[in-house]
């Protein structure tokens, strides 16, 4: 993400983005060079930076929903719990439902 953030910001100098690989990307940074080497225009970076929005969104729509299922698994021992109750009811009074 740091080298397409860079590209979006105006670098374009496939030394300095190689410079910034990550990782195990940081084995391959002669390749990376050339793999960098060619033109950006302003329309490529404008499109890379809606992508790049769009990614952000979607983690955080992903990690929201994390969290609900979360929420979700813990209250199901409650449910559980309802559920076994109101059967024991039932059987202790069968006409009552």
């Amino acid at each position: 993400m740091t080298i397409l953030k860079a590209i979006i910001s105006g670098e374009l100098d496939p030394v300095i983005l190689s410079e910034l690989a990550e990782g195990r990307a940081r084995n391959k940074i002669h390749a990376m060079r050339r793999a960098l080497q060619g033109r950006v225009g302003e329309h490529q970076r404008k499109m890379l930076e809606h992508q790049l929005v769009h990614i952000d969104n979607l983690t955080s729509l992903i990690m929201d929903l994390d969290e609900d299922i979360k929420k979700t698994k813990s209250m199901n021992w409650a449910i559980e719990a309802l559920d076994a109750s109101e059967s024991s009811f039932s059987r202790m009074c069968p006409g009552c439902d």
